[in-house]
């Protein structure tokens, strides 16, 4: 940030304050407009509501990628075994459904909830080097809100061209 503009910005805050303040340094509150508690969540509720509905289009945009590319046979079963094999052998997760087409693959892998925040970054770590492990795929990771102790399911889209 720079560091002219934040002065700047302390120094009109501090100036608003003071302006506002009223004999004895208390502030006058009837001149700074405030927005009802009922404006205030409805707005966030729209908000809440134009990202779940970019996340859905973005979800079906991907998820229409796959499935509308050709599906080459021999590479197409060769990316699904190294996938099988390198998610069992890292133990990221469960592979629960997996299909791959020419140079994309859509799965959805069940994985354990990490137990701390050290484990989820572990987590996080072994899945990076698993994809790596696969082939240098470009990836999007969507997974569910997790519940507490419960095995989350994560779709994971990749886009690998050798």
């Amino acid at each position: 940030m720079n560091t002219k503009f934040s002065w700047g910005l302390i120094f009109l805050v501090t100036w608003v304050v003071a302006a506002c303040a009223t004999e004895g340094g208390k502030i006058d509150r009837s001149v700074i407009p405030r927005a009802s508690v009922g404006q205030v969540a409805e707005e966030r509720l729209a908000e809440l509501t134009r990202r779940q509905s970019l996340q859905a289009a973005y979800l079906r945009d991907l998820s229409s990628a796959v499935s509308q590319e050709a599906r080459h046979e021999v590479r197409a079963s060769h990316m699904e075994m190294k996938i099988r094999k390198a998610a069992a052998d890292l133990s990221v997760g469960t592979v629960k459904t997996l299909t791959c087409k020419t140079s994309k693959c859509e799965l959805q892998l069940e994985v354990s909830p990490p137990q701390s925040p050290q484990a989820a970054i572990e987590h996080q770590l072994a899945f990076d080097n698993w994809i790596a492990m696969i082939q240098p795929c470009s990836y999007a990771k969507i997974g569910a809100v997790p519940r507490r102790n419960e095995p989350e399911v994560i779709r994971i889209f990749l886009n690998c061209r050798e």
